[in-house]
């Protein structure tokens, strides 16, 4: 796997969500799918994004986003994450 393609495709998944105000993030908490990508190089990746509660209910959420190759990656994805607060700070 080429992890620095593989960091762009999932950064390219991810920056949708933190354009999005808190509230329509806390209505999708949950397992959002793992869809197959396939990248310029033609390699194609396995994503699953997840948005969870990062602390207690109502507060902030944390979005966290994995991918793999679909070989023995499977078993270590490369990952990112950032939390979003209820003010729609992100860190």
């Amino acid at each position: 796997m080429n992890r620095d393609e593989a960091l762009a495709v999932l950064d390219a998944r991810l920056e949708r969500y933190p354009r999005r105000p808190h509230a329509e993030l806390a209505e999708m908490l949950g397992n959002q799918g793992c869809d197959e990508v396939v990248a310029t190089s033609g390699a194609a990746y396995q994503i699953e994004v997840d948005i969870v509660w990062d602390g207690k209910p109502g507060g902030d959420l944390r979005v966290m986003g994995g991918i793999d190759d679909g070989g023995l990656s499977f078993f270590s994805p490369l990952s990112q994450s950032f939390v979003m607060s209820t003010d729609g700070t992100i860190r």
